[in-house]
């Protein structure tokens, strides 16, 4: 069975397998700090790789985003079970 990863920007990996011709079935919804909306996988571990930061409060110009708080950058390893 092949299982695919999949972010969601409120901070949320969500896991999907699909079961048969386009039939789908999440396995696994997992919180993870809010911002990690990027991610790398590494084929042989299939380890997950999200990088993320704290951020500061948001602009008042609607286009722009929030400054990222110096200090808080880190590195999310999201590693598969047994």
């Amino acid at each position: 069975m092949k299982a695919i990863a999949g972010l969601l920007a409120l901070g949320t990996v969500v896991t999907v397998t699909a079961y048969a011709a386009e039939h789908f079935r999440v396995i696994q919804t997992l919180a993870t700090q809010a911002g990690a909306r990027t991610v790398d996988i590494d084929p042989a571990s299939h380890r997950l790789y999200l990088p993320t930061a704290r951020f500061g409060p948001k602009p008042a110009e609607p286009k722009q985003r929030a400054p990222m708080l110096p200090g808080s950058f880190s590195l999310l390893v999201v590693a598969p079970g047994p």
